[in-house]
């Protein structure tokens, strides 16, 4: 017999809540122990017990939502920070273009970044320079001016 014929049988699920009850068993063991030394009665233990676990619940979901919170704030860090790469990417892009830095915040603004991620999931500058040359086409007042023109004013 071999040792993959041994575990066919094998129900983790059932072993995982054996070891559940049995440490749920100890920590009421050691608990009702610790009361008895402080000298409550049956029902004081019962009771003191009961608000043990309840504290510990707590402090578990306390924990969790914690968690969660360090989550999303980690997050909405992380977006702010790739939107704050975008933007730099885009500058950098928009002077090779002759955008007038007048001009850029409006070109900026009006840009749709949300394809400029190459696949490797990287900003590339290849992207930020069609969103750029689009917004230009789109709105032919924000295009940069030539160099050499002479503007009467």
């Amino acid at each position: 017999m071999c040792i993959r014929d041994r575990t066919a049988g094998v129900d983790y699920d059932k072993i995982q809540a054996m070891l559940d009850n049995a440490t749920a068993k100890k920590e009421n063991a050691v608990l009702k122990s610790y009361f008895q030394q402080q000298g409550l009665s049956e029902d004081e233990i019962s009771q003191a017990i009961a608000t043990f676990k309840q504290n510990k619940q707590q402090q578990t979901e306390q924990q969790q939502n914690a968690n969660a919170n360090l989550q999303n704030e980690v997050a909405a860090a992380q977006k702010v920070a790739e939107q704050a790469q975008i933007e730099l990417a885009a500058t950098k892009v928009a002077m090779t273009l002759g955008i007038n830095a007048k001009t850029l915040p409006y070109v900026l603004k009006m840009a749709d970044f949300s394809k400029v991620k190459g696949t490797d999931g990287k900003i590339s500058e290849d992207n930020v320079k069609a969103v750029l040359e689009q917004v230009i086409k789109d709105v032919p007042a924000l295009k940069p001016i030539q160099e050499g023109r002479l503007t009467l004013t």
